[in-house]
């Protein structure tokens, strides 16, 4: 479902969606010892939230936002 959850919410442009279910699915890949789904889920939620960073107009809240991540 998280998977699914990531789809979507990519091909509607919503990406706080993805990035909650990209840290879902790191945090099973996480609780089953699967160190290399990790990093790969940490480094899809950095995309997306880099994504979103430049999609704001606003130079402040980019900045904000590429902090945060």
């Amino acid at each position: 479902a998280l998977t699914e959850a990531v789809r979507i919410a990519a091909a509607i442009g919503y990406p706080r969606a993805a990035w909650r279910a990209l840290a879902g699915l790191g945090d099973l890949a996480r609780q089953g010892g699967r160190v290399a789904e990790v990093a790969q889920y940490a480094s899809r939620r950095r995309e997306v939230m880099a994504g979103a960073a430049r999609s704001l107009a606003d130079p402040e809240l980019r900045r904000t936002l590429e902090r945060s991540t």
